[in-house]
């Protein structure tokens, strides 16, 4: 049961077709990997979800990957698809992650994105 009462699958709006998840240009691998990940992103973007609706300070794409044990696009791309539909946003902060051996001073900056009150509200 859906959080607005309604039956069905939350994240049944899906872009379907694996060609609308990887570009013509892409190489073939990232094309096929697209193809396979078709059948998951429901489930994907609604663990995306969860894991925003449990960091009210937010969180960065680092932080996503690390959580989920990725190093690929295939949580980030998820997150990018959550905000364009308005369930995550840019809090306008940013948090440096450093890589080992880098002055922390020198450390990278990533946007820090926020579940909107929307997202909670899906995220049930």
């Amino acid at each position: 049961m859906r959080s607005d009462g309604r039956s069905g699958d939350l994240f049944a709006n899906r872009p379907q077709p694996p060609q609308t998840l990887a570009r013509n240009s892409d190489p073939i691998t990232s094309q096929m990997a697209a193809e396979m990940i078709v059948p998951h992103l429901g489930e994907i973007e609604a663990a995306v979800l969860a894991f925003a609706a449990d960091r009210p300070d937010g969180f960065t794409d680092v932080e996503l990957n690390a959580h989920f044990n990725i190093t690929g696009s295939t949580y980030r791309s998820r997150r990018h698809e959550l905000t364009q539909r308005g369930l995550i946003r840019d809090s306008g902060e940013m948090r440096a992650h450093a890589k080992a051996g880098i002055v922390r001073a020198r450390a990278r900056r990533h946007i820090v994105w926020q579940i909107t009150l929307a997202g909670l509200k899906q995220a049930g």
